[in-house]
């Protein structure tokens, strides 16, 4: 849980040859499986998930993870042969299953063939050509809303991880005591928690994120077999758009890292997610953009950093009537001039702002900023987020950090080709 390649994660070409045996066939014996089982044993935990979720659906994966975090052999027999016995073409999801295992690179060449005389042996043949495709890079992204409509309500919080061009897949996590927050009533893939006046939004939600990033990258990403570059997205409403996202701190082994030196991070915004007005914008705005030649794109920036007095009250009708794709500025230091720049954002749709938060680090940090929004980045965005990710781990390992540019960048940047959809969760609600 994109602008990745359109190529699936695991390709099978052949798969329709075995449809009408596999839709026939009757439900493997409680025989077979004692032959079966001992291997699947050997198999580990995260390759199995992998295969599952890819093989049959996340929905299966999800329903094994509620019936058994410890995601047994004898659980996982339950999914796949009382729970979802068939895939929606008929064939049998073991066999499903088993042909991926038969052909995972992160398995032994020796189970492999043990897999391999099993389905043959039964008439489920791995013809020529039966295998997977390796990308270099998996693109995946994990998807973290925020909602809070007033202040001093509750913060809703809710994830996903989308995987390349695929449904994002919703992320369920269990609050155990003494956790700081609480299932939802109605939906276990919410999570709600109180913000008190004297707490930061960091201190409520680093502790949720770093359950999510550990749940996403072993259950759905390790077993993958491409390695992956995982990028945060954190949708956040207007209030906190300004928050230094990146520089939360999160727990390592004896050491207390900045989110923004471990992970690609960036921002985005809640109200162009669920309200259908700026979402329209933010289309609109997306939609002039794709249709925009290569080359014009960098001059279609807004460089506010370049005006020693900016008033940010015209800043929406220069963005409308310069046809503008994106900006970059120093951060306003005034509430109110921050909340300008952001309501101008929203109006006119631009999906793209990246900001420095402080003037002060070494003399030629302006140049490479600016750099930063070149035409190939521009044209494709997990550039863009990679070259930022890169910058902000060479500023944390200096010495003096603080005097970096790399560490006062942050990055708003909303495609709205890659979404969540919130409307069957009654988010919040």
């Amino acid at each position: 849980m994109g602008k990745g390649s359109r190529l699936s994660l695991v390709t099978y070409p052949v798969t329709s040859l075995f449809r009408e045996n596999c839709s026939k066939s009757p439900q493997i014996t409680d025989d077979e499986l004692a032959v079966l089982k001992p291997y699947l044993e050997k198999i580990d935990k995260h390759v199995l998930t992998w295969a599952v979720m890819s093989a049959i659906s996340a929905d299966a994966l999800n329903q094994w993870l509620a019936l058994d975090e410890f995601l047994s052999i004898e659980s996982f027999l339950t999914i796949v042969r009382e729970q979802f016995p068939k895939k929606t073409d008929g064939s049998l999801s073991l066999i499903a299953v088993l042909q991926i295992l038969s052909c995972h690179p992160k398995i032994s060449l020796e189970l492999q063939t043990e897999f391999k005389m099993w389905l043959q042996t039964r008439n489920y043949g791995i013809p020529d050509g039966y295998s997977i495709h390796i990308k270099g890079k998996l693109n995946a992204y994990l998807l973290v809303v925020v909602k809070q409509e007033h202040p001093r309500e509750p913060l809703h919080l809710t994830a996903y991880v989308k995987i390349e061009n695929k449904t994002p897949i919703p992320i369920f996590i269990k609050p155990k005591p003494p956790s700081l927050y609480q299932s939802h009533p109605e939906n276990g893939a919410i999570i709600t928690c109180q913000l008190s006046e004297d707490e930061t939004l960091e201190e409520k939600i680093v502790p949720y994120l770093q359950d999510l990033l550990k749940q996403s990258g072993d259950i759905y990403l390790r077993g993958s077999p491409s390695t992956y570059n995982l990028v945060l997205e954190i949708f956040l409403p207007f209030d906190y758009l300004a928050e230094s996202v990146d520089l939360w701190g999160i727990e390592r082994i004896r050491r207390k890292r900045k989110l923004g030196r471990e992970y690609r991070v960036i921002v985005r915004s809640y109200e162009r997610l669920v309200d259908a007005y700026y979402a329209g914008k933010l289309e609109s705005a997306w939609k002039l953009m794709k249709s925009m030649e290569q080359k014009v794109l960098p001059t279609c920036i807004r460089r506010l950093e370049q005006e020693k007095r900016y008033f940010y009250s015209i800043l929406e009708q220069e963005l409308t009537e310069q046809q503008s794709i994106g900006l970059s500025c120093f951060l306003p230091e005034a509430e109110a001039e921050r909340e300008e720049l952001f309501v101008a954002l929203y109006e006119t749709g631009v999906p793209l702002a990246l900001w420095l938060r402080s003037p002060d680090f070494e003399n030629d940090g302006m140049l490479h900023f600016e750099q930063l929004l070149c035409t190939r980045c521009l044209q494709d965005h997990n550039q863009l987020i990679e070259q930022l990710f890169k910058k902000r781990q060479a500023a944390h390992f200096c010495r003096n950090p603080e005097n970096q540019w790399g560490y006062h960048a942050a990055m708003l940047l909303d495609n709205p080709e890659r979404t969540p959809s919130l409307n069957p969760l009654k988010f919040g609600q």
